[in-house]
Formats: structure tokens, C-alpha cells, sequence
């Protein structure tokens, strides 16, 4: 009890001694509201960090999605050589294909082709057997390209 009393004297000099009841000092616990607190706010926190994490995704995804239909409408394009001409039924044999294709790929024509020799306009008798070309155009699901351009360029 004296030990007590020691801890609680009201001597000036020691610093409790402004404080008459013992019982008086607030021990330093949290109170169960301030403990929700502590966990709720963490909570807010994670909400938050994941909302934010997940809109530059969707940005992603619709960048993502811009260039997809960008090559949609993009022409494929095939080069090779002529192996035979079908005027009959508007068909190109081609060896060759997407670059280094060495493969025969089948090539449609029509009266929407354009033809050209060397980035300039030309006639579609200037393509003959063995002559080397590049096709732009879109393939079907035959594994058919429907040429909307034909350049004839120089041997090689």
C-alpha cells in the first residue's frame, strides 16, 4: 500500500501529483468503436484502391479493342510470283503469299481490281505467268483473297 501511495504522492515536484484520484487516468485502449474504426477504414482503402486499379483496365480493353477493328479494315497483303492466270474464272494461282510464304495461294479479281506497275496505273494484261506481284485485299474463309489491288513490280 505504501508502494501505492509513492506512485500517487502529492508532492509538487512529481509529475502526478496535479492529479488527485488514481482512478482518474484514462489507460491507453482503444474503445470497441474506436477498434471498428481501425478495420473499416482499411476496408475503404482496398474499395478504393481496386476501383481505381480497375478503370485503367477498361481503358486497356477498349484501346485493346481499337486496333482489332482497325486491322479489320485493313487489306491483307500477298506477294510472290504468277504461277497461272485464269481469266475464265477471274483467279490468280500465286507462290508466295504473307512474306516468306513460298505456298500456291488462290487470288480473286474482278472489275473493282485495280491494276498497277509499280505504283502507277496499268491494264491487267501487263500481268503475265511468272511475273511478281503484290495483292492487297481481304481473304475469305475459303483461304481466298479478293484482290481490291494488283501491283506488278519488277522481276527478282
Amino acid at each position: 500500500m505504501q508502494q501505492i501511495l509513492l506512485y500517487y504522492s502529492a508532492v509538487q515536484d512529481y509529475p502526478l501529483a496535479g492529479i488527485p484520484n488514481p482512478s482518474a487516468i484514462k489507460p491507453n485502449f482503444l474503445t470497441l468503436e474506436e477498434t471498428m474504426k481501425v478495420p473499416l477504414t482499411l476496408l475503404f482503402l482496398a474499395f478504393t484502391a481496386a476501383a481505381f486499379s480497375a478503370m485503367p483496365a477498361g481503358a486497356r480493353q477498349a484501346a485493346a479493342d481499337q486496333p482489332s477493328a482497325k486491322a479489320a479494315a485493313k487489306e491483307t497483303k500477298w506477294q510472290g510470283h504468277v504461277v497461272r492466270i485464269d481469266k475464265e474464272h477471274s483467279m490468280i494461282d500465286l507462290r508466295g503469299g504473307p512474306a516468306p510464304s513460298k505456298s500456291i495461294r488462290k487470288i480473286a479479281y474482278d472489275g473493282s481490281t485495280e491494276w498497277t506497275k509499280l505504283a502507277k496505273p496499268s491494264q491487267q494484261d501487263a500481268v503475265t505467268d511468272g511475273a511478281f506481284i503484290i495483292v492487297l485485299g481481304h481473304v475469305d474463309d475459303k483461304g481466298i483473297l479478293h484482290a481490291t489491288r494488283v501491283d506488278l513490280r519488277n522481276p527478282r
